[in-house]
């Protein structure tokens, strides 16, 4: 395999500075003292061939955080300054890719925009799938000026997992250039395959193992409340609050809790489901986790949800407790258990 053979000699030093960097996207002088590459490859439209234009790669590392910086030469006119929110934008993007674990099947994906929009994501399965549930606490921005843009990036070490012994790390960039429709990478992959962990290059720690570790564990407390004006004009309001837990105890293990997950969706989604024809389960199935939010967030209109709809989105399960015919039941706490690629859920109604 000529890709993976090349990627083979894709190598970068990581180099430990003693003070951190400031994130502006301003290129300090420090930077001078990082490995870099602008060996960069197509991916599309023209596989495998040189870019249209020069992007360079760098890193370092402090005691406590990994930084990039990605300089990312183009016309001004070119680049697509798009705003959005975190995983919901468009535009220029780079993106960093880290295989913390050194198993050549999950990694970090980290992504920010030229107008500073970030992106995270789980690489899974060799890349073939992606779990945008995923969001670490790490730090960007980014800076236009007329030949170009530059990211920086801070990634807390104690804000991802890792294992402690390993002396290097799979590493792959990546650009879009949406003007051209160009896909550039560091490493080289088949067309017909795609991107692929396994193919990473390699982030080798030169004197130093990073050694911070974090809590593993996200609590996202949320309230909303809505205001109803009555003829006699007073307000009816209507107060609602939730709570999502993430827990990660060991590095291939995820426990997700939610506590009243619709209530930041009224009036758009009616989490409330009719079972008829037959008896039917809920609990104890197995489930991808895109299903599983496809599950839990159907559109208004199939409120009065058939069963049989539903089982589209179930992989497999057991049928251990029975619904009468026509018996609505609202979602009141979910749980979720990742074990590697699989998700263990559990509904209360």
């Amino acid at each position: 395999n000529l890709s993976f053979a090349a990627n083979e000699e894709k190598i970068l030093k990581l180099k430990k500075i003693s003070e951190p960097i400031k994130i502006d996207g301003i290129i300090d002088p420090i930077w001078i003292e990082a490995d870099s590459t602008e060996d960069f490859v197509q991916f599309q439209p023209f596989h495998n061939e040189t870019p249209s234009i020069k992007t360079t790669a760098k890193i370092l590392t402090s005691e406590n955080s990994l930084f990039c910086l990605m300089i990312c030469y183009d016309n001004y006119e070119s680049i697509q300054k798009t705003t959005g929110t975190l995983d919901d934008f468009a535009g220029d993007v780079v993106t960093i890719m880290l295989d913390t674990f050194g198993d050549k099947r999950s990694a970090y994906k980290l992504g920010v925009s030229a107008s500073g929009v970030r992106t995270d994501a789980r690489l899974l399965d060799d890349a073939r799938n992606r779990d945008y549930n995923w969001d670490g606490i790490w730090f960007a921005d980014s800076k236009i000026y007329n030949w170009g843009f530059v990211i920086e990036m801070e990634i807390p070490y104690k804000s991802i997992q890792y294992d402690e012994n390993l002396t290097e790390w799979g590493l792959d960039f990546d650009r879009w250039r949406p003007v051209n429709s160009e896909d550039i990478y560091w490493c080289s992959y088949e067309q017909n395959e795609g991107q692929r962990i396994s193919k990473f290059g390699k982030l080798i720690f030169d004197d130093f193992k990073p050694s911070t570790k974090g809590l593993n564990l996200e609590i996202y407390p949320v309230g909303i409340a809505k205001a109803t004006l009555k003829e006699d004009g007073k307000y009816d309001v209507d107060p609602d609050a939730g709570l999502d837990i993430f827990y990660n105890p060991s590095p291939k293990l995820t426990f997700q809790f939610t506590a009243n997950p619709d209530f930041a969706q009224i009036e758009q989604t009616h989490l409330i489901l009719t079972f008829h024809d037959s008896n039917h389960t809920l609990t104890n199935a197995v489930l991808f986790s895109r299903k599983v939010l496809k599950f839990l967030q159907l559109p208004a209109e199939k409120e009065a949800a058939d069963f049989t709809d539903l089982s589209n989105y179930f992989t497999r399960g057991e049928l251990v407790k029975n619904y009468p015919t026509d018996r609505k039941c609202r979602l009141i706490s979910e749980q979720k258990l990742l074990e590697d690629l699989m998700i263990w859920n559990t509904a209360v109604l």
